[in-house]
């Protein structure tokens, strides 16, 4: 399952359970009806993770292509929060394949500030 709202930074997306080729789809439409709203500039995201399964390979296709997208619509910074190092080496190789390896970062689903360095990363690029 995904949901993605507008937000303060941006906008969140929480990704939780087993993402099927459905959901990513769905997720790509709710993308380009939410990415007309923005005005120019720059703005970020973050990608709430904790309760997601690895993405199947059709799926981590078509993130990256939802990536592509939002970076061509002023993307600046992107915070994965992922449960797993495994999970966060998936989110990094499709962030390099997307374009995004140097606008994203991996944070510990685990840790408690997660969300204080997410938004730390997405407003000031402060990645401490």
């Amino acid at each position: 399952m995904m949901t993605l709202e507008k937000a303060k930074h941006g906008f969140t997306c929480v990704m939780s359970g087993v993402v099927s080729e459905a959901d990513i789809d769905g997720y790509l439409e709710e993308a380009k009806r939410l990415l007309v709203s923005v005005s120019s500039g720059r703005f970020g995201l973050i990608v709430d993770q904790r309760e997601c399964r690895l993405l199947a390979e059709v799926v981590q296709v078509k993130l990256g292509d939802v990536i592509k997208l939002f970076r061509s619509r002023g993307l600046d910074r992107v915070a994965i929060v992922c449960p797993t190092s495994v999970m966060a080496m998936q989110m990094n190789r499709i962030a390099a394949s997307s374009g995004a390896a140097g606008v994203q970062f991996a944070l510990n689903g685990s840790d408690s500030q997660w969300m204080q360095k997410a938004l730390a990363w997405v407003d000031k690029g402060i990645t401490s």
